[in-house]
C-alpha cells in the first residue's frame, strides 16, 4: 500500500510544481517546490494515517510529527537535490517543458527517506512509542 499512495503522492508533488512552474516561471522555482512539497504532504498524511498505517494514535501529536519530519526530509532532500543538480552542476534538462530532472531525482531520495521516518517514527503504536519513552527516560 504505502509504494502505491508513495505514487500518488509524488505524483501530487510533481503535478503541483509543474502547474504553479509553468505559472510563476522557473526563476521562482522555489515558490512552486514549496507549494507542491506543502500540497503533498498534506494529501500523505490523510491516506498514509487511513490507509497505509491505519493509525488509531491522537490525530494532533501524530500530525505534528508527521509535518515536522516530512518538511525536514523533502526540504533537505529535494531542495537541496534540486540547488546541487540544477544551479550547481548546471544540469538543466527537462522530463517535460515545465519538469527538470533534477526534481524527479530528488523525489526518489524524498520517497525513501518518507518511508523510513513514517515506518519507525511516526505511525508507530503508542505501545511501542511508549516502550520507547519509556526506555529513554531509563537512560537519563
Amino acid at each position: 500500500m504505502y509504494i502505491f499512495f508513495g505514487g500518488l503522492t509524488t505524483l501530487v508533488n510533481l503535478v503541483v510544481y509543474t502547474f504553479f512552474n509553468s505559472l510563476l516561471g522557473e526563476r521562482l522555482w522555489l515558490i512552486s517546490m514549496t507549494l507542491s512539497i506543502g500540497l503533498s504532504i498534506l494529501f500523505a498524511y490523510i491516506v498514509n494515517r487511513k490507509f497505509v498505517f491505519k493509525s488509531k494514535n491522537p490525530i494532533w501529536p501524530e500530525i505534528f510529527h508527521f509535518f515536522a519530519s516530512r518538511l525536514l526530509i523533502s526540504f533537505l532532500f529535494e531542495v537541496v537535490t534540486f540547488q546541487l543538480i540544477y544551479n550547481v552542476f548546471k544540469f538543466r534538462a527537462k522530463f517535460l517543458p515545465d519538469l527538470e530532472y533534477a526534481k524527479l531525482i530528488g523525489q526518489i531520495a524524498v520517497v525513501i527517506g518518507n518511508y523510513l521516518v513514517g515506518k519507525f517514527a511516526v505511525f508507530k503504536p503508542l505501545k511501542e512509542a511508549a516502550t520507547l519513552e519509556d526506555d529513554h527516560e531509563i537512560e537519563e
